[in-house]
């Protein structure tokens, strides 16, 4: 629906959509004489009503999908001179679109703790690094990159939103399934803590496009990395046009057991994760179909 807001600028309200949805659109315009249409991307065409014929490209919004892990291994003591590990084991599929880290530590000295969240294959975040000199007490602490106030520059005790002394923008992109370390380093004697409870808070989009120069010329599925594999796997696939695409599991009597893409795409290149933690071993198909092409591959997923 579109509101005049002024004679340059229109207000587009969109219908809300279930967490995990894509929402494709496209913007269309015609003359007052219904003889000239234009439409944003452009490309398309189509008069009374304008725009009956798409662009090529079209514009998208993503509803994300919220999910929060937290740690069945705590608490845990904080002892001097020591680093304190704790993992969270993630089996949720997608890609981290936003992260946040909430956690509660007692301690008498928060300036002696050095608080870093790293995960393998993806980097490493510092938390904070001995902030809070002669204060005592992370207390529902939360680590946002879009905290107003900087963990750097506030006195303890340490509660509610704080920005991270590196950003945790690291870690966009990723997939969310895997091992989150969080890392607390004493660096101090005679005031030992405990680790008494942390969460990691995700958004979650389904697929991530690869930035690449160009659009593909074919279409393309590639074998699954890695295979075989445990728990979670990634899958690339290219698109040279844009339409509907659907990316399937299937066991070998051929019933589907997942979909993981079922959607509009643009064209492009694209990464879509599958987990299996719920799944047991064995060989399994995948099947990438659009328009005028459809590919299986094998699978095999070992526990």
């Amino acid at each position: 629906n579109a509101n005049t807001s002024s004679q340059y600028q229109r207000t587009f309200w969109m219908p809300g959509k279930p967490q995990g949805t894509k929402v494709y659109y496209y913007f269309a315009v015609q003359d007052s004489l219904g003889t000239e249409v234009t439409t944003l991307p452009r490309g398309g065409g189509g008069l009374n009503p304008p725009g009956t014929i798409p662009p090529s490209s079209l514009f998208y919004y993503e509803v994300l999908r919220d999910n929060q892990n937290c740690s069945s291994t705590v608490p845990k003591q904080i002892n001097d001179f020591q680093t304190t590990r704790d993992t969270i084991v993630s089996n949720y599929p997608g890609y981290v679109a936003l992260a946040k880290v909430n956690l509660t530590i007692n301690h008498t000295n928060d300036g002696d703790l050095l608080l870093r969240l790293s995960k393998q294959g993806a980097g490493s975040c510092d938390l904070s690094i001995r902030n809070g000199q002669g204060g005592q007490n992370y207390t529902n602490t939360t680590f946002y990159d879009g905290a107003t106030l900087p963990i750097t520059q506030m006195p303890p005790p340490f509660t509610g939103e704080y920005r991270p002394q590196t950003p945790l923008n690291i870690f966009i992109n990723q997939p969310v399934s895997g091992n989150w370390v969080l890392s607390v380093l004493d660096s101090a004697s005679s005031n030992q803590g405990t680790l008494v409870n942390w969460c990691m808070i995700f958004q979650v989009k389904s697929s991530v496009g690869i930035q690449e120069e160009g659009t593909p010329v074919k279409y393309a599925l590639s074998q699954n990395y890695p295979n075989p594999f445990n728990s979670s796997t990634r899958i690339s696939y290219s698109i040279p046009k844009s339409g509907d695409v659907s990316l399937k599991i299937y066991d070998l009597l051929g019933r589907e057991v997942r979909t993981l893409i079922n959607e509009y795409q643009n064209a492009g290149n694209y990464i879509a994760m599958f987990n299996a933690g719920d799944m047991a071993s064995g060989v399994y198909l995948y099947e990438l179909k659009t328009v005028g092409f459809r590919e299986i591959k094998r699978m095999v997923l070992l526990k």
